[in-house]
């Protein structure tokens, strides 16, 4: 067993080309290069093929080792007739070894590339992006395999009304295909321009982003209804967006500032895309003018050359402007230090937008010669061009650890590589894309994104601080082998199946990144060709490496050490028996009885939660509005292992978790392994509360002196969501609950008067101290002081709990306006959703959070759910992200994604 990077001399046998290869293509234009067709297989017509099932006896219990691994399975990738995880491992490597000569063959290598058996190594070794291992192999002939799309206007005249609307058809297609999204905004003209033919005004790029994000709101938002048929899935991918805009943009002030509006392009990532000229004007104190191409003096000019690349177009002869203020004529022009102050204080304190070194990225594309890139998939791995697009897969870093000799296993490492490589290339012919230009893509540069997740953990394992001097060593090692190994296997599957059509020898053995590859790898590319344009990125994996048995996400540090999740169930188990519930059925301390089943009554805030009893079973609870839940300890991978080789020690250096790093140590990390990954990586620098402003600001001009970090994505403590803590030397460690302040009997109320849509309510909203603490909404008719004439009315009053635990509504005197405020709601709904809301304030969520979601509201709750977002946003304070799918605010930030710790959703999944 080799336990340092071997010789790349050792290739391995399997990726050999076989006596039938054809002729390998050293470059364009020696007609040995053409376009593979896509697969003889048929999208949706794939039928799987039983007479070769891979022998494996494993059940899903010998496979999970955590409860959360095995519902994050069932919930997103389980389909139709699979019936435990070996299932779909055969689903997969089936279908993807349907495009081989050699089919059973491969089915079986890659069947053990993700499961694998046969290996000495647990299962998951291997694990496909989750478009893949979701889709691959079912009859779902319109659900996309690939995870990453970047579009854009293209063609005549793109910034125009008709492209706009054909790039919104775009952004309907690959979304509903459950692609997630991206594309560059700083195509289209500023706010203030002048519209042609018309003679008005366009709103400018920023407010048209509003279109983009409500359409992409209703396509995602799913049909909220559960289904037992095998053909219809429990979840669907809720597509994520990225949009992007030039720092030299005359709207990229309000692109900065978009977000700090509650609710605002929710569906969005943003970032800014700053080039090396604007740095250096930072750097130096310059000024720095924000410009337009001149679109009203060359008319025809701009519209068959402008596409959003500023240089390309003044290349060609195009005129740029210093831009000029619509409304006061003056030229918009600024010290640098004052936009880039602004973009790092919404960043500090809101953590968006991102940014994004544009120069770094095209300087550093293996196919600059061919195409130009401006924009990032939502999560920022994948930097990809106008129709890119690009398929993920990563290695399991936990299974490649040999515990006993505390270093990775790189014979075990390389004998894999060229399945991985492989497996993922043959996507780029049996995926399902929306767009032509996206088949042309798949086909033409053959992108894939080979990565790896569990780097905190395999640290752990192997005894080395996450961010120390020995752990970043491992780490660069190990990138620089996997680079190498990746590019040569690409290099012989060129030699078996021939290059991507654009390659071009000369042009590609220029780029900086193939520089830095071996003598031995670049002469392998110059001789055989390469297969795959680009091979190399770290994404998000939040769900698949849950999947896998919960390690660290991505190269994040291990996040904690263990938790608590409380995570919704479909059912009871079978022997217990649930007593019959309301909002209001039960007092805390009180013991009921259901049938032999025994539940204990706690008090969780404004909510009475029942908890059962019965030995065995006390972590199952029933709450009034979340249903059925139940208690789910998780523990890191690494944590469980080593405690099984009783090698634990909490205590240990390497013990590290996130909150006991410093920036530096994300900082390293990501400068070892950014120059051998040829796309870009999603990585979190987690940066503490009290970070200083100017250190804060000083950690992206280090990123970006590297010259090959391509971006930065920070998170600062209590910025956006709570901050998870504990202990981690308590057996029972648990994710914080907070506790609801207890309600005096009395409590002061702002009293608002919304009218939306026709209906007119009165909303009330209770104050504890400063904050708001509960609202009540109400339609019906009441005295004077609430819907008398204007000068008789009250803005102000009481709201009195009585002992009967109703509530009543006083005027600042005291006098009694109504008696009874709940019996005035006018339906069973809005007392539930006003008692949402109120819990929520209770336990400590942002005001502006929950304006945003009520402003979603659908169906019949949007009259008053609009209503009393109406109403609170006049109480709105600083944004709070909480969980989309179960509300709690016990959310952390990985990779560019939002994560539950409480149910385990991903934003990014």
């Amino acid at each position: 067993m080799s336990q340092s990077p071997p010789s790349s001399a050792n290739a391995s046998s399997e990726s050999a080309p076989p006596e039938t290869a054809p002729p390998a293509s050293n470059g364009r234009g020696d007609g040995a290069v053409r376009m593979a067709p896509a697969a003889d297989v048929p999208d949706g017509q794939f039928q799987l093929d039983q007479s070769d099932r891979i022998d494996d006896d494993r059940t899903n219990a010998d496979i999970f080792e955590t409860a959360i691994s095995e519902e994050v399975y069932e919930q997103n990738y389980q389909y139709g007739t699979d019936t435990h995880v070996p299932d779909t491992w055969y689903r997969n490597a089936r279908y993807l070894a349907s495009v081989e000569k050699d089919e059973a063959r491969w089915t079986k290598r890659f069947y053990q590339l993700l499961s694998g058996d046969g290996l000495s190594t647990g299962p998951f070794p291997f694990t496909p992006g989750g478009r893949i291992f979701a889709n691959a192999g079912t009859s779902l002939g319109k659900a996309t395999l690939i995870n990453c799309f970047v579009s854009g206007f293209q063609g005549y005249d793109q910034d125009s009304m008709d492209e706009i609307q054909a790039e919104l058809t775009r952004q309907a297609k690959i979304l509903a295909s459950e692609g997630g999204y991206g594309f560059c905004a700083h195509v289209m003209r500023p706010r203030g321009s002048r519209i042609g033919g018309v003679g008005s005004m366009t709103p400018g790029a920023v407010q048209m982003l509003d279109v983009w994000n409500e359409q992409a709101a209703t396509i995602v938002a799913g049909s909220g209804m559960q289904s037992d048929r095998d053909d219809v899935k429990d979840k669907i991918r809720k597509g994520a967006q990225m949009v992007t805009m030039g720092v030299w943009h005359p709207d990229i002030v309000e692109f900065i500032k978009a977000k700090q509006e509650p609710g605002r392009l929710h569906k969005f990532n943003m970032s800014v895309l700053v080039n090396d000229e604007f740095m250096e004007a930072v750097k130096n104190d310059d000024t720095w003018a924000l410009r337009f191409p001149d679109f009203e003096n060359e008319k025809e000019f701009y519209k068959e050359h402008w596409n959003g690349n500023l240089q390309e177009y003044k290349a060609k002869g195009g005129t740029v402007n210093v831009w000029r203020d619509p409304a006061t004529g003056e030229k918009a022009i600024y010290d640098a230090r004052e936009i880039w102050d602004l973009i790092m204080d919404s960043t500090y304190n809101r953590n968006e937008p991102g940014v994004i070194f544009v120069d770094t990225i095209n300087r550093e594309n293996n196919l600059q010669y061919a195409e130009h890139i401006n924009a990032t998939n939502p999560c920022g791995e994948q930097v990809l061009p106008v129709g890119g697009v690009c398929l993920l897969g990563n290695f399991n870093l936990t299974q490649f650890v040999d515990q006993d000799a505390g270093e990775i296993d790189y014979d075990l490492l390389d004998e894999l590589i060229p399945r991985a490589v492989r497996f993922l290339d043959n996507v780029n012919d049996l995926s399902y894309v929306p767009l032509e230009e996206q088949r042309r893509n798949l086909q033409e540069k053959r992108r894939i994104g080979l990565g790896h997740f569990g780097d905190g953990s395999a640290l752990m394992m192997m005894k080395k601080r996450y961010g120390s001097e020995d752990g970043v060593k491992v780490m660069r090692e190990f990138q620089q082998h996997l680079a190498n190994k990746a590019y040569q296997a690409s290099a012989r599957l060129a030699e078996e199946k021939g290059a991507f059509p654009l390659f071009d020898k000369d042009e590609y053995l220029s780029s900086p990144f193939v520089q830095r590859l071996s003598d031995e790898t670049r002469e392998m590319i110059g001789d055989l060709g390469l297969r795959n344009s680009h091979l190399l990125s770290i994404q998000p994996t939040g769900n698949t490496s849950t999947l896998a048995n919960a390690p660290s996400s991505g190269i994040e540090p291990v996040f904690m050490h263990s938790y608590i999740r409380t995570a919704e169930q479909p059912a009871l188990p079978d022997e217990l028996t649930a007593p019959e519930m309301s909002p209001r059925a039960y007092s805390a301390g009180d013991t009921v009885d259901a049938d032999g089943t025994t539940w204990s009554a706690e008090e969780h805030g404004d909510e009475v939660v029942l908890r059962c009893a019965d030995d065995g079973y006390t972590q199952w609870q029933i709450h009034p509005t979340r249903g059925i839940c139940k208690d789910e300890k998780v523990e890191d991978y690494a944590v469980r292992h080593m405690k099984d080789r009783g090698e634990w020690d909490p205590e240990a250096d390497w013990a590290v978790t996130t909150r006991d790093l410093d920036v530096d140590d994300h900082l390293r990390q990501m400068e070892a392994l950014a120059p051998f990954i040829d796309s870009s990586m999603s990585k979190t620098v987690n940066v503490p509360q009290d970070y200083p402003f100017e250190e804060f600001k000083s950690l992206y001009q280090k990123a970006w002196e590297t010259g090959s970090i391509k971006g930065v994505t920070t998170y600062r403590a209590g910025t956006m969501s709570a901050v998870l803590s504990g202990d981690d030397e308590d057996e029972n460690n648990t994710v914080p609950r907070t506790e609801a302040p207890d309600r005096p009997d009395e409590l002061p109320c702002a009293i608002h008067r919304v009218r939306y849509r026709g209906d007119h309510w009165t909303i009330l909203v209770g104050f504890l101290e400063e904050d708001p603490y509960e609202v009540f909404a109400f339609t019906a008719d009441g005295e004077a002081p609430l819907f008398g004439e204007p000068q008789d009315r009250i803005d102000e009053g009481v709201i009195r709990k009585n002992e009967s635990r109703h509530y009543s509504l006083l005027t600042p005197e005291g006098d009694v306006v109504i008696d009874d405020i709940t019996s005035n709601m006018p339906s069973d709904e809005v007392r539930v959703e006003t008692r949402l809301v109120s819990t929520a304030l209770r336990h400590g969520s942002k005001v502006d959070f929950l304006v945003e979601q009520l402003k979603k509201a659908e169906g019949s709750i949007a009259s008053f759910g609009r209503a009393m977002a109406k109403a609170l946003t006049a109480h709105a304070d600083d944004h709070e992200v909480t969980c989309d799918k179960c509300g709690s605010s016990n959310v952390r930030h990985v990779e560019g994604c939002m994560q539950c710790a409480d149910c385990g959703h991903s934003r990014c999944s």
